[in-house]
């Protein structure tokens, strides 16, 4: 069951991207999905989107106010939510406030895209997702939280500096965001 990572437009989809990686390096038992990486080229993208929403239980939502009544995020979010008990939608919100959320968007419960709510939205991932177990029983995700964490702390606070201070999201791509340069 993928978790599926949903953008809409340019500093949007960057920090997807960002939160892609980000997910699949701090929980390699737990695929994350993104359009604009994941979908394969040559086939019919909309059979894949509607396979991969049809088997996610579990979606983020990257925000931001350029976004905020983008069809496709709503499409995308109603389409995960679909098993109200199962599903989890989490708006990951960009320089957004939840006040500035309408419904449906609103009735999900979200996390500021800051470097703590980075780390409880891992949390809940974690939590939530099946993840496979290393041969002692315990997650990646857990041994990540006390090895190691500074490398991932470092990467969510790129992820930070790009949500707060970059006006021209073209200029950095996810790859050299993650490596530091």
């Amino acid at each position: 069951m993928p978790v599926f990572v949903s953008w809409s437009g340019d500093r949007s989809g960057h920090v997807a991207s960002a939160l892609s990686a980000l997910l699949k390096a701090t929980m390699p038992g737990v695929p994350a999905w993104t359009s604009q990486q994941d979908l394969d080229l040559g086939h019919p993208w909309h059979d894949t989107l509607r396979r991969v929403l049809d088997t996610s239980q579990y979606g983020i939502l990257c925000l931001t106010p350029e976004n905020l009544n983008a069809p496709w995020l709503r499409f995308e979010a109603g389409a995960i939510s679909k098993s109200i008990e199962a599903a989890h939608v989490v708006p990951y919100l960009l320089n957004v406030k939840g006040a500035d959320l309408a419904p449906p968007l609103s009735l999900f419960q979200g996390v500021a895209a800051d470097e703590d709510g980075t780390w409880r939205l891992l949390k809940s991932v974690a939590s939530t997702v099946t993840i496979a177990t290393t041969e002692h029983g315990s997650t990646d995700m857990g041994r990540s939280r006390s090895k190691g964490w500074t490398t991932r702390r470092s990467t969510a606070a790129r992820v930070r500096f790009l949500m707060g201070t970059c006006r021209t999201p073209g200029s950095l791509s996810a790859s050299r965001l993650l490596s530091g340069g």
